[in-house]
């Protein structure tokens, strides 16, 4: 008796071959990843039925926690006595080093996992449902107008070796696909281990004097 002959998708007698294209058009990459590849949720252990949309279930992105009372112009939630006009202590004392600011949620729950699984665990797609996350919110739209330029600041050096990567160049890129105008990667650099904001950039407001920046944070 002669071996038996497997034949793979493409080769003769096979039938054509089905690429990963197809599948997703169809539909199908995420049954056949859940079931060939069965994971678990990080934040509640329930079964993913879509693993190629991030390591969270579609439960815990729909439960992310986010900010609902008075902010800050910086950014910072605000308790409930104190007035967002007012701002807070370190914004009537003049040491918050930008103008404006947006934040998606408190850092808890399932927010707090997600950013986890990113920095921690490498798990890149994190930053695209953030990004999608942060753009629901009016302020960070506002904050997004047709001329912002985003640049995130940096890793440092010893982090970014360790990790392979810098989380917040990831989700400023998300962010940027989604309409922001331009990204500005290698304008930032590290001083004292703490980021220091160096751009280069021929702007009129970088002769004012005045802090020039827009800050936006996932989990806050």
């Amino acid at each position: 008796m002669g071996e038996a002959v497997h034949l793979l998708p493409g080769e003769t007698g096979a039938g054509p071959a089905v690429s990963l294209a197809a599948l997703a058009r169809k539909g199908l990459i995420d049954p056949l990843l859940a079931v060939v590849f069965p994971s678990q949720c990080p934040a509640c252990a329930a079964e993913l039925a879509s693993p190629s949309r991030g390591p969270l279930c579609e439960t815990c992105w729909a439960a992310l926690p986010v900010h609902v009372i008075p902010a800050c112009p910086c950014g910072l939630p605000l308790p409930g006595a104190v007035r967002a006009k007012a701002g807070c202590p370190r914004c009537r004392r003049g040491l918050t080093p930008f103008r404006a600011g947006a934040s998606l949620g408190p850092f808890e729950g399932p927010l707090r996992t997600a950013l986890h699984e990113l920095k921690y665990r490498g798990r890149r797609r994190v930053a695209g449902r953030l990004a999608e996350a942060m753009l629901r919110r009016e302020d960070v739209r506002t904050l997004l107008d047709a001329g912002a330029v985003l640049v995130p600041v940096p890793l440092h050096p010893r982090r970014r070796r360790e990790r392979g990567f810098n989380q917040a160049e990831l989700l400023a890129a998300e962010l940027g696909r989604a309409g922001c105008e331009q990204v500005v990667f290698d304008t930032v650099k590290m001083r004292r281990q703490a980021a220091v904001a160096i751009v280069e950039a021929d702007h009129a407001q970088a002769e004012t004097g005045k802090a020039p920046a827009q800050h936006l944070v996932p989990g806050q």
